[in-house]
């Protein structure tokens, strides 16, 4: 989940902050993940893929990025969470944002 509502057309350095949940809704503590990235996926299904970093030491589960010109389209856009972990990958479920012209 982010506090993303909305972007525009054409916004750079827009902060996606997302936090990696179990099932239950609990905060993933992502301190020992060997990568992190933030999927953006657009409208039409095409995706963007951006480093992250920890918002703070990744044990309260949050990741954050920031864009750079990846919102070219007005619509439905979604963000993910990919994390890896030593036993495997795991991909969180889409955030849906709308971005305006």
């Amino acid at each position: 989940m982010t506090d993303l509502d909305h972007a525009h057309i054409g916004d750079i350095g827009t902060e996606i902050e997302l936090t990696v949940q179990d099932v239950d809704g609990v905060a993933i503590n992502l301190s020992s993940v060997t990568g992190q990235e933030i999927i953006i996926r657009d409208p039409q299904g095409t995706d963007v893929v951006q480093a992250s970093t920890f918002v703070t030491d990744g044990v309260n589960g949050k990741i954050h990025c920031f864009t750079a010109a990846e919102f070219t389209i007005e619509g439905q856009w979604c963000a993910m969470a990919h994390v890896t972990f030593p036993g495997g990958d795991w991909t969180s479920t889409p955030y849906w944002f709308k971005v305006d012209d």
